[in-house]
């Protein structure tokens, strides 16, 4: 990998951890004569206006982008990036930090190597989206962790149609549906009883949430399966990346992008060890009393 001259840096800050290191993160950047861009609000918000470019312009010309926060930072930065090509190092401030390769602890000794270019990527497959309103616009959009489709009334049930390659593969009665990339397989489609999936693998993940049917299982789709939600009765609320549209949904499109999404990574035990230390009581079980 090339040295870095450039970061951008997207970060959460209204957590307090992250306002209080923001400033040795900028110093330590700055003393090794790296160009520093942000967010023209959030440069504003911490005193250093001159950093801040807006949304269309905040990741020319860099080399990477740093995240500071949780995982919600991650999604944030894929949001605004979509198809830009840019690595992203991951400083995990959050709690459980899926997304997040390093802790503050070992982030300036992890920077050193990575400005240096010595590094690794993980590329993640993103989920391609388009929704089609009632007024026949579309909207189209790239995902990293999940889609979420519930009926247009909160607390009804959702009735929905799922076609698979153009076919009709079962009709729905549900709270809703998660359609998520194998990244997401961590997040909601976990906790609505879907399997884990190494991220390195290129599929769609499909989890139905609280069907009223004796069918309750994920299906694994193919990564040219091409899926279509469609509501039974009227329209549907849809969530990207946990941002909802303002306007009720006709019908969904869902495939898997040919871009991915790329994570710095430090090289060690990958998604596994993360998996293990992230969400198992390790210490526990290898306690010895």
């Amino acid at each position: 990998m090339k040295p870095v001259n450039q970061v951008t840096i997207i970060s959460y800050l209204k957590k307090p951890e992250v306002r209080r290191v923001m400033p040795k993160l900028i110093d330590w950047l700055r003393s090794r004569q790296l160009s520093i861009r942000m967010l023209k609000t959030e440069a504003t918000e911490i005193g250093e206006p001159n950093l801040g470019f807006p949304a269309t312009e905040v990741f020319s010309n860099s080399d990477m982008v740093i995240a500071m926060g949780g995982d919600g930072t991650i999604l944030r930065i894929a949001r605004i990036l979509q198809n830009q090509p840019l690595p992203v190092f991951g400083i995990n401030l959050g709690k459980i930090g899926f997304l997040m390769s390093f802790s503050q602890e070992e982030m300036f000794k992890a920077l050193e190597r990575t400005v240096s270019g010595n590094f690794q990527v993980e590329f993640r497959s993103m989920l391609e989206v388009k929704a089609y309103f009632r007024d026949r616009n579309f909207k189209e959009q790239l995902v990293l962790n999940d889609v979420l489709v519930t009926g247009q009334e909160f607390n009804r049930l959702a009735e929905l149609d799922v076609f698979i390659n153009g076919d009709l593969f079962s009709k729905f009665a549900a709270d809703g549906l998660i359609i998520s990339s194998p990244t997401g397989s961590t997040a909601y489609s976990l906790s609505a009883g879907g399997p884990f999936v190494s991220p390195n693998t290129e599929v769609i993940l499909f989890t139905p949430i609280c069907p009223h049917s004796l069918f309750n299982r994920s299906i694994v789709l193919a990564s040219t399966d091409k899926l279509k939600i469609k509501a039974a009765l009227g329209d549907m609320r849809v969530s990207l990346d946990g941002i909802s549209f303002s306007s009720e949904v006709s019908y969904l499109e869902v495939k898997l992008a040919k871009h991915r999404f790329q994570i710095i990574t430090d090289g060690k035990g990958g998604f596994f060890a993360n998996l293990r230390n992230r969400l198992y009581n390790w210490d526990y079980f290898t306690r010895r009393d």
